[in-house]
């Protein structure tokens, strides 16, 4: 199941790959009917894991600390 996303070019370029893994296989194979296909819940999840991130990254540094939203994905930056 891990493999499908590197048929998914939403998921290869996406900076919450690592966690996401392409999202639910089930909820995808539902919705179109074969698995190489992102989530249909990926933007929810991409937002979610954002908010969460900035959250945490109050708490630890302040008020005035934000996502930097054009950080590569983790496999394109180096």
């Amino acid at each position: 199941m891990r493999e499908r996303t590197k048929y998914i070019d939403d998921c290869k370029k996406c900076r919450w790959h690592d966690v996401c893994e392409g999202g639910s296989p089930g909820h995808t194979h539902a919705e179109y009917g074969h698995m190489n296909e992102k989530d249909l819940f990926c933007d929810a999840r991409m937002y979610w894991f954002d908010r969460y991130v900035e959250h945490q990254s109050r708490k630890l540094l302040g008020p005035e600390a934000r996502i930097i939203d054009d950080v590569p994905a983790l496999d394109q930056a180096y």
